[in-house]
């Protein structure tokens, strides 16, 4: 018969076929506990019953299984166990304990359970069933009225209180003064300051909302047996407690209101515009009580922007390779939803200087401009000094004084002429910034969209405040910094392989560093002036659509399914459709036929540059050397700059109370190293 080894591995039976001593070494299973052999050779040290581990996916022939996890299959632990939840030993006189109190993880004798908790709001029980603790408080002054109120402590349990105190000491004030913080102005129920730090901690860090953080908490007595006798979620979202809870924390937080390394003033600031079309809210949601904030009730960084006016029309030759910011451009948006999604404009690093709701079908030119004068005048900054980063920079050119550029991602979806002249890498100032800082920050606001779609738009808008408050808390810009220093030790390591490709392609030439400066500053001049002069704009349009129609009929040739199927089908006939208009208006002599086919030869002149005694690649490289040399010179005034502006802020800064968690990265909607997408 086949041999086999049977043996145990993390509280798991595995059955080992046709193994022998040096097989089960290979497998790392020599200290596995043997069960059963059947003629297989065992090693010595097969005895020793221990955890452990196995390198890699089981190989065939093992059979797994299910895990032990009965705790009748341990007498002894279920014993002990048993004897933690239900008895124990008194914490005061080492007594017999009977009552257990969550509170104070601690056991307690029937004298010393109610001397313990004197004055503590803590729900102990015995024998599964609550206790009824007198809590009394008393300001220590001389005798007054007394008042019965109903406190909540730290897992959500109601509990009734008496409070004496004399004419002069307000209840209100006395209870907020021991960490108890009214449910509204109207009731006499109060929760502890740990109770909504809880909830508030649950629902921003673990991105869920109110009703799913009350049911966590109170989880937490079900488990002792202690039934809620009260709807918490009830009472804290009538009277907004958490709401309101969280301007107070605001004015103890201090959320910072200004950018520590937006200080200096040698070097203009950065500043990034994007939409997050994914935070919607639903119109019905409050629509008896809705009213429009007025300037002074928005928290920062909201801005108002007024959709009243006449709406803003692109710039005159902006690229037609986009639809954002199209007046004609109609987008298909429910009727259901009035807010659409959320605008943001941010400094490059990380800190959000306003911010609004986008109220229309898709994203209109009147949020960059406005949300953009709105953080220059936080800024406390001229305009002119200021370089704006949009998707679609180009249709803003005549609509704002700052400086413009394109991301380095959003830059090759614009046309040639656009791209040589407004990305981010030929603009000057901009050092090595990617312009993709929006994108960061939306990874780390984009869950959030759930819990905001049912809320009313006043607390709907205070909790947006409240989670970029939170966010600009966590902020690190030491470690920004070190990050920016690693990304020049980068930069400059790319330098040196370029130059080494040019002196490889064109070795009879043997360029010198300098004339490779000289050079890419020389062709990059020529080739944008060659690109404004073009005027195949037409042309443009047609192998943008033919490309188009080409990914559009590669996804219908793997699609499953009907629907999808004609989903794609209609867009290849929008296509072909589009196509045939421009080819009709530019009166051309080419067929339709032969401008379909993306890879055209008639297509190559739209990327031929200026004529030269050098390969493309050539020219190409030395471009990238002169452009990356010249804007990681820039990066470094502006990080030196930056650095001693967070020196500055660190000597004079005066010590804040610390009510949050720890930083930690996850939370920061900035990753350590900027990632490069050119």
């Amino acid at each position: 018969s086949k041999k086999y080894l049977k043996v145990r591995i993390n509280g798991r039976t595995r059955q080992l076929s046709g193994v022998g001593k040096t097989s089960v070494l290979k497998r790392s299973l020599t200290t596995a506990h043997v069960l059963e052999s059947s003629g297989a050779s065992v090693p010595d040290d097969c005895e020793t019953v221990v955890n452990s581990h196995v390198d890699g996916p089981s190989t065939s022939g093992v059979h797994c299984d299910w895990e032990d996890v009965s705790p009748k299959n341990r007498p002894e632990i279920l014993s002990a166990f048993l004897k933690a939840v239900e008895v124990g030993v008194c914490a005061q006189c080492l007594k017999v304990g009977s009552a257990y109190c969550p509170q104070c993880s601690a056991f307690f004798c029937d004298e010393c359970v109610r001397t313990r908790h004197i004055g503590l709001v803590h729900s102990a029980y015995q024998n599964r069933e609550p206790l009824d603790l007198s809590i009394k408080f008393a300001c220590g002054c001389t005798p007054g009225s007394s008042l019965k109120v109903t406190l909540l402590d730290a897992f959500g349990g109601y509990h009734s209180a008496i409070i004496d105190a004399c004419a002069s000491c307000h209840c209100t004030e006395f209870l907020v003064a021991r960490n108890y913080f009214p449910l509204s102005d109207r009731t006499s129920v109060f929760a502890s300051f740990e109770l909504l730090n809880s909830l508030d901690s649950i629902m921003i860090h673990g991105i869920t909302s109110l009703s799913k953080a009350c049911t966590i908490l109170q989880n937490r007595r079900i488990v002792f047996g202690q039934r809620p006798n009260r709807d918490l979620y009830y009472d804290l979202r009538r009277n907004n407690t958490l709401g309101l809870y969280r301007e107070f924390l605001a004015e103890v937080a201090q959320f910072p209101s200004v950018c520590t390394l937006c200080r200096s003033k040698d070097l203009g600031p950065i500043l990034h515009g994007d939409a997050l079309m994914g935070w919607r809210r639903r119109a019905a949601v409050g629509a008896e009580i809705f009213q429009d904030p007025l300037d002074a009730d928005l928290p920062f960084p909201f801005a108002r922007v007024d959709l009243s006016g006449q709406a803003i029309a692109p710039a005159r030759g902006a690229c037609p390779n986009w639809t954002a910011g199209e007046t004609s451009y109609i987008c298909r948006a429910s009727s259901k939803l009035d807010v659409k999604g959320f605008f943001i404009v941010a400094c490059r690093h990380g800190f959000i200087w306003s911010c609004s709701d986008v109220r229309t079908p898709g994203e209109r030119l009147i949020y960059p401009t406005t949300l953009l004068r709105a953080a220059v005048q936080r800024l406390g900054v001229q305009e002119e000094s200021v370089t704006f980063v949009y998707d679609v920079a180009c249709k803003i050119g005549s609509k704002v004084k700052s400086k413009l550029a394109v991301p380095v991602f959003h830059a090759y979806g614009h046309e040639s002429k656009c791209r040589l002249n407004n990305s981010i890498r030929v603009t000057s100032g901009t050092g090595i910034t990617d312009g993709e800082i929006c994108e960061r920050i939306f990874s780390f606001l984009r869950p959030y969209g759930r819990i905001l779609k049912e809320m009313r738009i006043d607390r709907r808008t205070r909790l947006i405040a409240h989670i970029i408050g939170m966010y600009h808390l966590r902020l690190d810009f030491e470690s920004w910094l070190v990050s920016r220093d690693k990304l020049l030790s980068k930069k400059k390591y790319l330098i040196d392989q370029k130059v080494r490709e040019v002196r490889q392609l064109v070795p009879q030439a043997d360029f010198t560093y300098q004339q490779l400066l000289q050079l890419g500053e020389q062709w990059l001049r020529e080739d944008a002036h060659a690109a404004t002069q073009r005027t195949s704009d037409w042309l443009q349009k047609m192998r943008r659509l033919a490309v188009e129609k080409r990914q559009a009929l590669n996804a219908l040739n793997r699609c499953i399914g009907s629907h999808q199927s004609r989903l794609l089908t209609r867009k290849v006939d929008v296509l072909r459709t589009e196509m045939k208009k421009v080819l009709e208006s530019s009166g051309s002599q080419y067929t339709l036929k032969e401008l379909e086919n993306a890879s055209s030869a008639i297509y190559s002149r739209l990327d031929n540059h200026t004529i030269r005694p050098f390969p493309l690649a050539v020219q190409l490289a030395a471009i990238e050397i002169f452009t990356t040399s010249i804007r990681s010179t820039e990066e470094v005034q502006r990080v030196n700059a930056e650095r001693d502006s967070l020196a500055r802020f660190n000597s004079f800064r005066l010590p804040i109370t610390e009510v949050c968690s720890n930083k930690s990265s996850d939370c920061s909607g900035s990753s350590s190293s900027e990632d490069e997408l050119d």
